[in-house]
């Protein structure tokens, strides 16, 4: 009693709904009964990536009545080619769309005569999938397989896997520099300070403020580095590892005044660039002939200076090589024959007199 019983057997289906009073039980039957339904649709490219679902339409069509569906197409510029229409439905009293599988009339009309769910197919996962804004800087990938990156003050992050959809974004104080991905987070720098991203998924990645005052410079003056992630400030060198930040890597080598007397124009014009290659942090500069490279490895701390001047670094790990271009051409990094390059000498200072037992110089010539 109180349940209604719907039976397909009998064309245009039979509702029945049963009632006791005392000894006496009743059955209503209603031929022909009406329910509500929800149709939406999405438009699937080429590629076989599906968009967000349209706005659904409701009706309430009785058992005995067929659906029509019309779609209208729409011109995909600036996006693949539309190849296909996928036309989902509720069902029963469920909110969840499921595929219809419907009977094409032509090229943009369906009818439906599935009434039951047997006749369908996949649940809709793509309701609130969205392309992806326009002019997104710092793309870059977790290794969740969903993607980051930004514009203005907004991080957006996609689907994972789904490259083509970014439902998710989230909004910080002051515009972004730059976003990296280390091992289990994702490091985003601001105008106004360091973040850091922790989630499994896009759906529940929460940002934590850092505090380290020390805002980013830009995109590319951000690398992963083993362990973490490595940017520049205005103050010098930042090392992020998992919740935490520190300048000791570059404290050691620079003071403030001797970073921005010696970068500062790299910085204004962030022409920096930061890559990173077994163990060795460099740092170049597309204007700036004033560049370096240190050790963060076991030999952390080794420091050199160079002359030269790169538009763009790029790590190709499945060849553990780093590449970087010079105008119209791309070269690796540390292979082929040694070139010249300048030897900055740097004076270790004791604050009491020592006397040292032994000495070793270590070089490959005069």
């Amino acid at each position: 009693a109180g349940e209604t019983a719907r039976s397909n057997a009998i064309p245009g289906t039979v509702e029945a709904d049963l009632s006791v009073n005392g000894n006496t039980a009743t059955i209503k039957l209603s031929y022909g009964a009406q329910e509500t339904r929800a149709y939406t649709y999405t438009f699937e490219n080429d590629t076989g990536e599906e968009g967000g679902a349209a706005t659904p339409s409701i009706i309430s069509p009785s058992y005995v009545q067929a659906v029509r569906v019309v779609v209208s197409t729409v011109a995909s510029t600036g996006f693949r080619p539309i190849q296909k229409v996928n036309i989902y439905r509720t069902y029963g009293s469920t909110a969840t769309y499921f595929n219809a599988k419907l009977t094409r009339v032509d090229a943009s009309t369906y009818d439906d005569y599935t009434n039951k769910p047997t006749d369908i197919g996949g649940a809709l996962e793509s309701m609130d999938w969205q392309p992806s804004p326009t002019a997104l800087q710092g793309i870059d990938v977790t290794p969740n397989g969903w993607f980051v990156a930004f514009r203005d003050n907004m991080l957006y992050m996609s689907e994972p896997y789904r490259p083509h959809a970014w439902p998710y974004s989230i909004p910080f104080s002051a515009s972004i520099r730059g976003v990296r991905v280390a091992r289990s987070s994702v490091v985003v720098t601001t105008a106004d300070g360091l973040y850091v991203l922790n989630g499994t998924f896009p759906s529940n990645a929460q940002p934590m403020k850092v505090e380290m005052p020390q805002s980013g410079i830009a995109q590319r003056s951000m690398v992963m580095v083993d362990g973490g992630v490595v940017y520049a400030s205005n103050d010098g060198i930042v090392m992020v590892e998992g919740g935490s930040a520190t300048m000791a890597a570059g404290g050691a080598l620079f003071t403030r005044k001797t970073w921005r007397g010696r970068y500062e124009s790299a910085l204004l014009d962030a022409s920096m660039r930061f890559g990173y290659h077994d163990g060795c942090l460099v740092m170049t500069s597309k204007t700036l002939g004033a560049g370096f490279l240190i050790r963060l490895d076991e030999d952390a701390g080794a420091f050199s200076r160079t002359t030269e001047s790169y538009d763009a670094m790029f790590l190709l790990p499945v060849t553990d090589t780093l590449y970087y271009s010079v105008g119209s051409n791309v070269y690796r990094f540390n292979t082929g024959g040694a070139f010249p390059m300048d030897c900055c000498i740097k004076y270790f200072i004791y604050p009491n007199s020592v006397t040292f037992g032994a000495g070793r110089i270590k070089c490959g010539g005069p």
